[in-house]
């Protein structure tokens, strides 16, 4: 029997019980060959009982070997994905069809065709028509930044200590050496994948891994244009796993280069890193970074940068078309789109993810579309406009799942499950949170799986205000989102109205003040009127009139900013309506909630001019379908439950 340090391949007794029949087969290659064999025979003779009995044994070698080979590390990953790997061991030779490589590697047509169509989209390789018949692919290597001189006696993996191995991990099946290509080239396909590797498995520390190897050896070949873009893209990579440290040194290393203080840089090289460095510095949402706002000018210099790149391009293009610049202006777009969101800015950030839309579909960059219809679906949901949200939001989820974009998928799901929830399709609501939640929790994202949970108790207090199954989601929830103070604020503020209905008015109590507080520091007026609501509640059901909370409330109301923003969520005047009517003596209350109503319910549109200028709508009006359904919802019956309360951005006067 094979033991854990034996190679694969290499066993004491033949695999078929004995006999050594396969005995020979003591080489991938070998087993791959025979497997192939088998296979022909089997389509000529179907049924052979003894060919398939072979099959099976030479296929549980065959799996052992790629058991084997996906265990194998080449430095910077590619033995991870046998496969892909394997598939770019046979095209480095010579162009082959989806049909062949699967008979090749023994593996399905639609399987080879799929990964060839994934390593086409990242640029890797290339599918040209058969001239005799236009409807069969040929599928060749392509070698990225391939003009760079390659230096003397340099193989595709160079002449470091890694060479052997990843000598061994391409060697074919008939155990030939790798053919002899650029190091550039190899380094630009290993970044191609470590950025795939990324975008869909959210394989951040692995990712984060290559990446700094693959600018280890730029840096040490001297391959400045690789250099930088395995800059840009690690930056993103430390960006999304939060590792600040490490981050800073990166963009520390691309403001150098942005402003030529690096020498012998090319001179081309010192815009394009100027207009990285300023959109990763757009990105940093660490707490020593610059403000939202400040975030936003710093995003809108880099979109001026890569435009003008763009133009560069056209007219020099031996100089400046080592990128795709027209896509990173398209990124910053999205980027644009997801700082005006958070600045509760959802008008502006609609028409910027639109743009990006727009730009992604005709570079068919399927990753940068179903991330901007993510940002476009979640404005309009925000906005009260279900039926935009859940058309936008569906096309994302479908282009999501099709690539394989995981974390995409999982934040898709999720605002999918609160559409549904805010247009009362709980069961459908349900499936949408329990999905995002499993695919969050596999891959690690702990605020897209709390978010979820939050959701789902939220499902549960719609179905029985009076179970204590909303609690216990909540109470999961707030353990997860312990370094998140919105999220953390919105768990507080949920369960505290499900403790009121629990009869727990004292825990009621604290969590609405604790959410309370939350939301005045993080500039909400909105969230902090609900807790007052609750906090109403609350004491009306302990026979106390709650005077200085009333008085708190009419204040927000006569406040001009506050009661701007609270026309803004357009889920809070019912909420407001419903503790003034067991108010019955104070008219002035009454009327305030109800003018609340009818103002948010004409006002739908914020303007950037002083950050809350509002534009009037006629909410009436029959040939709006996109508007109506909001005002059936959220100026009908209270959603004591709610949804994000919008913010005051830093930087805008209050």
């Amino acid at each position: 029997m094979n033991t854990a340090n034996e190679p694969a391949g290499h066993a004491t007794e033949s695999a078929d019980g004995g006999d050594g029949l396969h005995a020979n087969l003591d080489e991938p290659g070998a087993v791959r060959t025979r497997y192939a064999e088998l296979r022909r025979q089997l389509a000529a003779s179907p049924g052979d009982q003894v060919l398939l009995d072979d099959l099976r044994v030479v296929q549980r070698r065959l799996e052992r070997v790629r058991y084997a080979e996906s265990q194998r590390d080449d430095g910077l990953g590619l033995a991870r994905e046998p496969v892909r790997r394997r598939i770019l061991s046979l095209l480095a030779v010579q162009s082959w069809r989806p049909s062949e490589i699967a008979l090749q590697l023994g593996i399905s047509r639609e399987e080879a065709t799929r990964q060839l169509r994934r390593l086409s989209a990242l640029g890797v390789v290339a599918a040209t028509s058969d001239p005799d018949d236009k409807r069969r692919k040929h599928y060749a290597l392509v070698t990225p930044d391939g003009d760079e001189d390659e230096p003397s006696g340099l193989t595709l993996f160079g002449s470091n200590k890694l060479a052997e191995a990843r000598t061994a991990a391409w060697r074919d099946e008939q155990g030939r050496q790798p053919p002899t290509v650029t190091p550039a080239g190899f380094l630009g396909t290993a970044l191609n994948l470590a950025v795939e590797d990324r975008r869909t498995a959210n394989r951040l520390t692995t990712s984060v891994e290559r990446l700094t190897t693959i600018v280890r050896e730029t840096d040490l070949r001297q391959f400045p244009a690789i250099g930088l873009r395995a800059r840009r893209e690690l930056a993103t990579t430390l960006r999304q796993a939060t590792d600040w440290e490490r981050l800073r040194s990166v963009l520390g290393e691309l403001e150098e280069m942005g402003t030529g203080r690096v020498p012998h840089l090319p001179v081309e090289l010192v815009l394009p890193a100027y207009a990285h460095f300023t959109y990763e510095r757009g990105l940093l949402d660490d707490p020593t970074g610059p403000n939202i706002a400040e975030r936003a000018k710093l995003l809108l210099a880099a979109a001026g940068a890569f435009a003008e790149l763009q133009h560069l391009a056209a007219s020099e293009p031996d100089r400046y078309s080592h990128d795709n610049w027209r896509r990173r202006y398209a990124l910053t777009l999205a980027s644009l789109a997801d700082n005006f969101c958070k600045q509760t800015e959802l008008g502006w950030a609609i028409d910027y993810a639109a743009a990006a839309v727009s730009v992604f579909r005709e570079e068919t960059d399927l990753y940068g579309l179903a991330h901007s219809l993510l940002t476009q679906g979640f404005c309009h949901r925000l906005r009260g406009q279900f039926p935009e949200a859940g058309n936008v939001l569906t096309e994302a989820l479908s282009v999501a799942r099709r690539h394989h974009y995981h974390r995409t998928t999982a934040n898709t799901l999720l605002q999918l499950g609160d559409v549904s929830r805010c247009v009362d399709q709980p069961q459908a609501a349900r499936e949408y949170f329990k999905e995002a939640r499993a695919r969050a929790k596999g891959l690690g994202l702990r605020r897209t799986q709390a978010y979820a949970l939050i959701g789902l108790g939220a499902i549960e207090f719609r179905l029985d205000p009076q179970s204590s199954k909303a609690l216990k989601h909540f109470k999961k929830a707030e353990t997860l989102f312990s370094a998140d103070e919105i999220g953390g604020a919105l768990t507080a503020m949920r369960s505290a109205v499900s403790l009121r209905h629990l009869g727990d008015r004292d825990r009621a109590r604290e969590y609405a003040r604790q959410a309370a507080q939350s939301y005045r520091a993080l500039r909400s007026p909105a969230g902090a009127a609900a807790c007052h609501v609750t906090l109403c509640h609350v004491t009306l059901d302990d026979d106390r009139r709650p005077t200085l909370l009333i008085e708190t409330l009419k204040q927000t109301l006569n406040h001009r900013t506050f009661r701007s923003m609270l026309e803004l969520d357009p889920w809070f005047p019912t909420l407001l309506r419903s503790v003034a009517e067991r108010v019955e003596d104070d008219k002035e209350l009454w009327e305030g909630a109800m003018d609340l109503i009818t103002d948010a319910s004409a006002r739908l549109y914020e303007a950037e001019d002083d950050g809350l200028t509002l534009l009037t709508v006629d909410h009436k009006a029959a040939d709006s379908p996109s508007i109506a359904p909001a005002f059936n919802i959220f100026f009908g019956e209270p959603d004591e439950m709610a949804g994000e309360p919008r913010h005051i951005a830093m930087g805008v006067t209050a």
